[in-house]
């Protein structure tokens, strides 16, 4: 299975994010968008996607208009609003630009073996880490990523579909694409 999370402070070192932390305590753990099924096999394609209890209250907020959260039970997407950074400076809150966030989209990759078979209890293979601030600069972020291990602050972009002599890491193709707050 595969669960797409939203983690406000994923580019922060320790000591920043600790400060965060400090500040706001819904920082501290990262923002669930959806997950996929769990599919036996060694090269899954998973095609049924759930949005997360969390997006489904978020979506609530908006009137359905046919627009960003439009409730489309047969989407092959995730989509989720994301708040501008910003900073506290005395009373006031300055906002920041998009290309200074700190968060990052995490597609965490997970497996589960014939012996542990209990929903939920599943291993992690490996995550892809796409910065926010790559995805708004570029509009989107279409392609095969290799897994790095849990925690990773980089991107790690594939040249190829699938396994070659020189790379035997697991990989997973992702398509996102950046909806600016101005274009809804």
């Amino acid at each position: 299975s595969c669960r797409v999370s939203l983690d406000l402070c994923r580019l922060l070192n320790e000591s920043d994010r600790a400060k965060a932390e400090h500040n706001d305590k819904a920082l501290s753990a990262p923002h669930e968008m959806g997950s996929t099924e769990s599919v036996l096999g060694l090269d899954p394609t998973w095609k049924v996607r759930s949005p997360s209890e969390e997006a489904k209250r978020l979506s609530q907020l908006f009137p359905d208009e046919g627009g960003f959260f439009s409730a489309d039970t047969g989407s092959e997407c995730f989509e989720f609003p994301v708040l501008q950074p910003g900073s506290f400076k005395g009373r006031s809150f300055d906002l920041k630009p998009w290309s200074k966030s700190s968060a990052a989209i995490v597609f965490e990759v997970r497996f589960s073996d014939l012996v542990n078979i209990i929903p939920g209890a599943e291993y992690v293979l490996g995550e892809v880490v796409v910065p926010l601030s790559d995805l708004v600069a570029e509009g989107s972020v279409n392609g095969w990523f290799r897994l790095t291990g849990p925690g990773s602050q980089t991107m790690a972009r594939s040249g190829k579909e699938g396994r070659t002599d020189d790379d035997d890491s697991p990989q997973v193709h992702i398509d996102l694409r950046w909806i600016s707050p101005n274009h809804l």
